[in-house]
């Protein structure tokens, strides 16, 4: 009996080992199959993840450079409307910060007739204008004086700086008519020093007017000294404007000088001044 059961056991046992080696390979397959497939599946959501995260990509971009597009038309349109407003205020300002009107005929010489001229009006906190001393050439505390106007003028200068807009500043100095024009009215360079005013030059590039009537100026300069120990009335326009030249250059502002010239008229304040003359020459921009 017990070897029957022994035999039976044995039997058992060989038939599972049959099974086993029976479906061994077709489940290994099956296996490599499934193994397979998911390596393909994972490529593949590789691929599609790759491919969403391009289009994502793509459409920041696509959504960056459409509101950079928004904002560089906003930022074009505040500075055009920048720009209409200075014209507006340079065509005619009366009571701003600082004055100003165009100025309808050519002052360089062979500039495009469409250039734009401007008269430029320095005000103090009085609204008063730029007038000298009889036989003076320095102005005391003139940057406190001036300082709100010349500000104002040397932002709406930095604006056409910064939008490549090319301008070139003007001075033309003056002076009244005296009954001894050869006096020596003093020493030029000691007053300069005595006043701290290092800026002030005497050997000075001008440009010279070309017509007797000192409307048009020469596109060229050259240079006028002026003596360093004795200067008169008629040295006067142009000692003036130097010092109107050094002002600027406080603000950041190039000031290039026209001969100026002394009037006809005798003991008369207004003729005791300096011109600014703002040139902004035909563009595009502007």
């Amino acid at each position: 009996m017990i070897n029957i059961l022994r035999i039976i056991g044995l039997f058992y046992i060989l038939g599972g080992f049959y099974l086993i080696f029976r479906y061994e390979d077709p489940l290994n397959t099956t296996i490599k199959s499934i193994l397979v497939m998911h390596d393909s599946l994972s490529k593949k959501q590789d691929e599609c993840c790759s491919m969403i995260d391009r289009e994502v990509t793509k459409i920041t971009v696509t959504q960056k450079k459409i509101q950079e597009d928004v904002r560089n038309l906003q930022d074009k349109t505040i500075i055009e409307e920048k720009i209409r407003r200075l014209k507006q205020k340079l065509n005619n300002c009366s009571n701003c910060e600082y004055d100003s009107k165009p100025q309808r005929d050519r002052v360089i010489e062979n500039s495009d007739i469409e250039d734009n001229y401007y008269f430029i009006d320095i005000k103090d906190a009085q609204r008063k204008t730029i007038y000298f001393g009889l036989n003076q050439f320095i102005i005391d505390n003139f940057s406190e004086k001036y300082s709100t106007s010349l500000g104002a003028f040397m932002n709406d200068m930095d604006f056409l700086k910064m939008q490549q807009i090319p301008f070139t500043i003007y001075v033309l100095g003056a002076a009244d008519n005296v009954n001894r024009p050869n006096n020596c009215l003093g020493n030029p360079a000691q007053k300069i020093r005595e006043k701290g005013e290092k800026g002030i030059r005497l050997h000075i590039q001008v440009h010279k007017p070309i017509n007797q009537n000192q409307e048009e100026f020469s596109q060229n300069t050259y240079e006028m000294s002026i003596n360093e120990s004795c200067y008169k009335n008629s040295d006067l326009p142009n000692l003036r404007a130097s010092f109107m030249v050094k002002e600027l250059s406080l603000y950041n502002l190039n000031g290039e000088i026209l001969q100026g010239n002394v009037s006809k008229q005798k003991g008369n304040e207004v003729d005791r001044n300096v011109s600014i003359i703002l040139h902004i020459p035909k563009n595009s921009k502007y």
